[in-house]
Parts: C-alpha cells; sequence; structure tokens
C-alpha cells in the first residue's frame, strides 16, 4: 500500500517473495510485478513439511503454483494432489502413526510443462441443481482480486446457480448497498471474465466480516465456515437479503 501511495517501486535488493497458503488473485500478482516485488506463488501444507511445489525465478508460470521440489513426488488420483517423500509428516500427536503418501484433500492437475495447478478444496466444491461442479475458491480469487471486494465467499450447494457473499472493501464505497442489482453482478461476472456461465453467482449478499463472525459463518480466526453458510443460505434472514438478477438480459449494457 505504502509503494502504491507514494508511487515508488520495492528495492532491487528484494529477489523473492513467496505466497501461497490460499489461492493469489492474478490481479494482485500483476499489481505486486508492477511494484518491483518479485512475487513467486507456492503450495503446501504442514502435514507435508510446509512447501510441496513453488515457482521458480525466472521460469514462473501464472496461474500455477510452480513445479514439486526435488525429492517429492506428487501425483494426481481421482483429481485429488497426492505427495510422497520425507517431507510427509508420520501422524498426529496423539493417533495412529501415517506411512505412505498423503492424500492432500486439494483438487489439482498439472500442466504440459508439469507445473502443478491447484484448483481448490476437494470438500469445498459444489454441485449445483443442474449437475454443474463448481470450485468456490477458484472464483473467490478472481472476486478478492478487485479493489472494492474485501471478501467473496462462494456457495448454493444444490442451488441452481451459486450465491456470492460479498464484504465490501475500501474502494467499494456504497456500490454493493445502492446499485442495483443487476449492476452488482454485471460487475462481477466482468471480474470473473473467462468462468464458465453455470459457475457464476446469479445472486449476492452484502455482509461484513464482523456479522459473519456473528453468525457463525467464520471460525474465530476468520476462516470460513463453508456448511454454516450453506445452512444460513436457506433461512429466511437471508433469502430476504438476498438480491437476484434472474437473466443475463436484466444486466446493464
Amino acid at each position: 500500500g505504502s509503494l502504491i501511495l507514494s508511487s515508488t517501486q520495492a528495492p532491487a535488493s528484494l529477489r523473492v517473495v513467496a505466497v501461497g497458503g490460499a489461492p493469489v488473485p492474478p490481479q494482485v500478482l500483476d499489481a505486486a510485478g508492477n511494484l518491483g516485488i518479485p512475487c513467486l506463488e507456492g503450495y503446501g501444507l504442514s502435514e507435508c513439511g510446509s512447501v510441496v511445489a513453488v515457482n521458480r525465478p525466472g521460469s514462473a508460470t501464472p496461474g500455477t503454483v510452480g513445479r514439486p521440489l526435488d525429492g517429492l513426488t506428487v501425483t494426481i488420483s481421482g483429481g485429488e494432489i497426492v505427495v510422497e517423500g520425507p517431507s510427509v509428516m508420520s501422524g498426529y500427536v496423539g493417533r495412529a502413526a501415517h506411512d505412505g503418501p498423503w492424500h492432500t484433500g486439494d483438487l489439482g492437475h498439472f500442466d504440459e510443462a508439469g507445473n502443478l495447478v491447484v484448483e481448490g478444496r476437494k470438500d469445498a466444491m459444489l454441485v449445483t441443481s443442474y449437475g454443474r461442479n463448481v470450485q468456490p475458491e477458484w472464483i473467490e480469487a478472481r472476486l478478492q482480486g478487485d479493489p472494492r471486494i474485501l471478501r467473496a465467499t462462494l456457495a448454493g450447494h444444490g442451488q441452481a446457480w451459486p450465491t456470492a457473499l460479498v464484504v465490501p472493501g475500501a474502494f467499494a464505497g456504497d456500490f454493493f448497498t445502492a446499485a442495483r442489482p443487476g449492476q452488482v453482478l454485471s460487475a462481477l461476472h466482468e471480474i470473473c471474465s473467462g468462468v464458465p456461465d453455470y459457475a457464476l453467482p446469479r445472486s449476492y449478499i452484502a455482509t461484513t466480516n464482523a456479522e459473519m463472525q456473528a453468525l457463525g459463518l467464520t471460525s474465530p480466526n476468520g476462516r470460513v465456515r463453508r456448511r454454516a453458510i450453506e445452512a444460513w443460505l436457506r433461512t429466511a434472514d437471508a433469502r430476504s437479503r438476498s438480491r437476484t438478477a434472474l437473466v443475463p438480459e436484466e444486466f446493464p449494457k
């Protein structure tokens, strides 16, 4: 933020900034690059010694988390990322010992160059009433890359289309609370350019982080509780607050 406000670049001595832990919006990576911040996206989990794959300096591929670390065997089984190697843990304290590869619970695939693409959590997958599979974290990362959106959560398992819970950001003003539903949804769809129609939200609810926590939709540390959100969406409270434009023709051009 200070670099943007001062119109300056990051120091040339800054060689690498590794980022991960959650999908990084491509807009954020682009903005960092324009400021001279050499961000390299990676992927890992505590059960596998933290880092599993990472982009390398000089050969980063946007939209991927790079190639697996040397010494690790990473495969895809039924769409799930599986890790095998010396950094895989031997088990949780107080539980039975673990031996062999670790099934991460994350969905992914490899591109033609051998870079790993992480699609999201297996247990977060939404299935619409039309039988379409939607990986919400992919859409959420796109939405959260827009400066008007501090947080976005996609839900609506079993519904005709997804609903987006939107926490407005500092640059949103009153857009999400005052604009017509078609205008808001048109903006959300523009941010998600290239995403299949069936995965785009057709309704939204404007909220706040504090309200989501008070409703039990996030944990005390801010982690999304997807099952709680799905249950809340079926309540009268959520239905009364949901804003919808039923067909794309209602969206302003």
